[in-house]
């Protein structure tokens, strides 16, 4: 079970951090990929209206995926010199992100394109996903 584990100390082992990042990862991984989806979709369906909401969820999926790469480094986990509170801060704002940018894109849809209200939805799982594994923190 995951819980606070606060700042990291010395009792924070790096498996538990690779662990982490792994966890944290996956829901990356995933509004990556349906974000990708999403833009091919509006690109064959020619939905202009929906260039520049989705261009700002992709920055969003982009900028997360930055992140997780740049604060949860394989050396950082290696050492245990990586600065929790920070990490947590960086993914929930951004998962938080997300969901505004869904929620945007959801009532431009409105039930026009099933496909992407269904895109929407996993991004905003993984979304939240992110939140609960932020909120939870670290096992030690």
């Amino acid at each position: 079970m995951w819980h606070d584990a606060g700042a990291l100390g010395p009792s924070m082992s790096s498996e538990n951090l690779a662990t982490y990042r792994h966890d944290l990862a996956n829901p990356v991984n995933h509004v990556v990929g349906y974000t990708e989806l999403l833009v091919m979709g509006a690109t064959e369906r020619q939905a202009t209206e929906l260039e520049l909401p989705l261009q700002e969820l992709t920055r969003c999926a982009n900028e997360l995926r930055r992140h997780l790469e740049e604060q949860l480094p394989t050396e950082l986990i290696r050492t245990c010199g990586v600065d929790l509170p920070a990490v947590r801060s960086t993914v929930s704002a951004s998962a938080e992100a997300l969901l505004r940018q869904v929620s945007s894109l959801r009532a431009q849809i409105n039930g026009r394109w099933a496909e992407a209200e269904e895109d929407l939805e996993q991004i905003a799982h993984a979304a939240n996903r992110l939140l609960a594994l932020t909120a939870a923190g670290v096992q030690v």
